[in-house]
């Protein structure tokens, strides 16, 4: 009886201990899972995390892909105005100085007209001085010309073969300023009605002449002439700048 007895307490105390253990098993199974839980969501965690640091991490390389392409294509359109605005200040420096050369040549010739005027306004003054205010004096288009009427140079008489006395000091005069003005031409222009004897209008361009060449040592034929038809018998002298002179100055400017 008291064997029986005792195997009870025995399996009570065994049982009982069983149960302790179980729950402790339990116990301890359910801390696993909170643990594996909250494991399992630190894991999902970081891989969230390592998502969106992979996601960053394209976006990144696809921005600085983006950004060395922008830099790579700024820097090929930096070379590219670079050298355009190279050609360009290469073309506005050729285009300056030859701004420059067709200035100095325009120069030259604004010179050679502003010296050619000058001695005009010149030539004025001497011939007002010599012959008088009231002397009869043309000045335009580069030359100057002084006009003789028919009657004053030869008087009365239109077909005499001399030259009146009046016209003679007259002639002598503007010989005289002439004299002063070599490198200008002299142009003697006659117009004629054709009522005058031809040898005696031959006479008097020939007395004209040979005044001017005593006064001035300039030989007939370097004295142009030309003989227009009108409805009066007259003479002009007229004189201009020696073209050939003019014409070489601004051919040696271009050469230049």
């Amino acid at each position: 009886m008291k064997k029986l007895l005792l195997l009870l307490v025995m399996v009570a105390v065994i049982g009982s201990i069983n149960a302790q253990s179980k729950r402790e098993l339990i116990a301890q199974i359910g801390e696993l899972k909170t643990e594996i839980t909250q494991r399992d969501s630190v894991i999902a965690s970081a891989q969230q995390q390592e998502k969106i640091s992979t996601a960053r991490a394209s976006v990144f390389e696809q921005q600085v892909s983006e950004l060395q392409a922008a830099n790579a294509t700024l820097l090929k359109n930096l070379k590219i105005f670079t050298e355009a605005s190279s050609r360009r200040s290469e073309s506005i420096g050729a285009t300056l100085e030859s701004l420059r050369e067709k200035e100095a040549r325009l120069k030259v010739i604004n010179d050679e007209f502003a010296k050619g005027d000058s001695i005009a306004l010149l030539m004025v003054t001497d011939f007002k001085n010599s012959l008088g205010e009231g002397a009869q004096i043309k000045v335009g288009q580069g030359m100057l010309a002084l006009p003789i009427t028919h009657d004053f140079l030869v008087g009365d008489d239109e077909n005499a073969d001399s030259l009146s006395i009046k016209a003679n000091d007259y002639l002598q005069k503007i010989a005289q300023v002439l004299n002063k003005y070599p490198g200008w031409e002299i142009v003697l222009i006659s117009q004629d009605n054709g009522m005058i004897d031809e040898i005696n209008r031959e006479a008097q361009i020939s007395a004209i002449l040979g005044i001017i060449k005593q006064e001035t040592g300039i030989p007939s034929w370097q004295i142009r002439q030309r003989k227009l038809d009108g409805l009066i018998n007259a003479l002009e002298i007229r004189l201009h700048p020696n073209y050939a002179d003019f014409y070489r100055t601004i051919r040696t400017s271009m050469k230049n």
